[in-house]
Formats: structure tokens, C-alpha cells, sequence
């Protein structure tokens, strides 16, 4: 092969063009806003909700020392006031996960948190939307505390 012959090669090796370059990168942009960042927030909000505990949920209406124990298969719960007694009131006993809320965090919130803050542990259960509110945010800000302190 003579030094002619590579000289033609290369020029059939087209390059890309910037506008094609262009095209790619926007390609690129738009996938990764499309499945990137909603992916980004899942894996986000999952590490975060895997820190939060349910104290301020099973504290509600005056209740201030009540304490939240979790069963190691995550389904269920235990809780006990001060004195050492089970919490039986509607609105901070125990209550059944379906998914454990360390190991699957979304699911939890999707079953058993979401549905708790919409129409609380039970038809007796007199708190508000807002107090369930209030009771998780301060537990999500918590769990946002306790997992960025981990690193």
C-alpha cells in the first residue's frame, strides 16, 4: 500500500459533522431529564426515606415519649409509652408494614406511610391530615439529618 492509498482512506473516514455532534448531545440531554433525573430523585428520596424513623408518627396529640420498635422482618411494630406499657390509642399504636421500610423505602412509603397520611391507622383514629403531616415531616427531616451525618 503506497502513502496515496492512506491519504484516500482517511478521506472516506467522514467525521461526524458538528450538527450531527449537536444532535447527539441533545439526544443525550433529553434522555438522561427524561429517565436520569426522575431516576436521580427514586434513588434520593428511597436513601432518605431509609433513614427516617417513625418516632413523631407514633407521638401524636400530646403524646411525647412514646418509643417505636421495628421488628426485625420490618412488618411489624411494637410501641411503648414511658412507663413501658403498649400504646394502644388509635392514633400512635402499632401498626402493620407491608414492606420493610428500611430495605424497601418506597414501597413503604407508597403502602403503608402515604396511606397513613391519608386516612390514618384506623375510623377511630381522630388525628388530621395535617397533624400525620407535620408528625412525618419531622421524621423525614430527621431521617435527612441522620443520613447525611453518616457519611
Amino acid at each position: 500500500m503506497n502513502e496515496t492509498d492512506n491519504s484516500q482512506a482517511t478521506k472516506d473516514d467522514k467525521q461526524p459533522s458538528p450538527k450531527t455532534k449537536s444532535r447527539k448531545k441533545k439526544v443525550v440531554i433529553i434522555l438522561f431529564c427524561v429517565f436520569g433525573i426522575p431516576t436521580i430523585f427514586l434513588l434520593f428520596s428511597a436513601w432518605i426515606l431509609s433513614h427516617t424513623c417513625e418516632i413523631a408518627q407514633h407521638n401524636i396529640n400530646g403524646s411525647t415519649s412514646n418509643e417505636v420498635y421495628l421488628h426485625q422482618d420490618g412488618h411489624s411494630e411494637a410501641v411503648f409509652d414511658s412507663s413501658g406499657n403498649p400504646v394502644t390509642d388509635e392514633e400512635n399504636k402499632a401498626s402493620y408494614n407491608y414492606y420493610h421500610p428500611q430495605k424497601q423505602p418506597l414501597r413503604h412509603f407508597c403502602c403503608d406511610t402515604l396511606p397513613w397520611l391519608m386516612w390514618g391507622n384506623s375510623e377511630k383514629d381522630k388525628t388530621t391530615k395535617s397533624q400525620r403531616l407535620k408528625a412525618f415531616l419531622t421524621d423525614l427531616k430527621h431521617g435527612i439529618i441522620k443520613a447525611f451525618n453518616r457519611q
